[in-house]
C-alpha cells in the first residue's frame, strides 16, 4: 500500500500535466525507415507506429504504442494520420494489422459518408 508521502502532490501533478501538454502540442512525427516506424519523441520516451512492407505496393501497419502517461492525447491519431498520408503519397495499399489503425480507418470512412 502506498504511503501518503509517496503520492504526488496536486501541484506536482499539475506541473506534470503542463509539461505533457507542452510536449504534445509540439509533436513532430518522424519516419524512421531503418527502424520501420513512424515515431515521436515525448521527453525521454517514444511513441511509435511500427510497420512491415509486405510487397513493393503493400504496407502493414502492425502496432501503435504510446507510453501510458501520454495516452488519450491524440498522439496515436497523429502517428496514424502521418503513416496513412505516407502510404497515400507512395501509392501503397495499407493493411491495418493494428486494431487502432483499423478503427481509425473505419472512423474516417464513416465521416466521409
Amino acid at each position: 500500500m502506498k504511503n501518503q508521502k509517496d503520492a504526488p502532490s496536486p501541484k506536482t501533478e499539475h506541473v506534470n500535466s503542463l509539461k505533457i501538454a507542452e510536449i504534445v502540442e509540439n509533436l513532430e512525427v518522424r519516419h524512421e525507415s531503418s527502424a520501420k516506424r513512424f515515431a515521436v519523441r515525448l521527453g525521454n520516451q517514444i511513441a511509435y507506429l511500427s510497420y512491415e512492407k509486405r510487397s513493393d505496393k503493400t504496407i502493414d501497419y502492425a502496432h501503435v504504442y504510446v507510453p501510458p502517461e501520454f495516452r488519450n492525447r491524440r498522439i496515436a491519431e497523429k502517428l496514424t494520420k502521418t503513416a496513412l498520408d505516407y502510404a497515400k503519397q507512395k501509392g501503397l495499399t495499407v493493411i491495418p494489422g493494428c486494431s487502432y489503425v483499423a478503427t481509425y480507418l473505419k472512423r474516417i470512412k464513416r465521416r466521409q459518408k
